[in-house]
């Protein structure tokens, strides 16, 4: 049996001096976890950032809202 599940995301970007990107342990667990929408999460951050780059340096702190769908299999433990 295979589960479907649409997980919205809210991720709060900071926006380091350095300008390295700080991201939620939560998106980066599921980053990890689900490889297969690991690229669709790093476009949609690209793709905010790049547009909001000069307001994420002005007020430091952005707001990323991804909605992603996560299929969760019990193959491996069942509960």
């Amino acid at each position: 049996m295979t589960e479907v599940s649409v997980v919205v995301v809210v991720d709060v970007v900071v926006i380091v001096n350095a300008g390295v990107v700080v991201e939620a342990n939560v998106l980066i667990n599921v980053l990890v976890m689900v490889t297969v929408m690991n690229a669709v999460i790093v476009r949609i951050l690209v793709d905010v950032g790049d547009q909001f780059v000069a307001r994420a340096v002005n007020t430091g702190v952005v707001v990323v809202i991804g909605v992603m769908y996560v299929v969760v299999s019990r193959c491996c433990g069942s509960d």
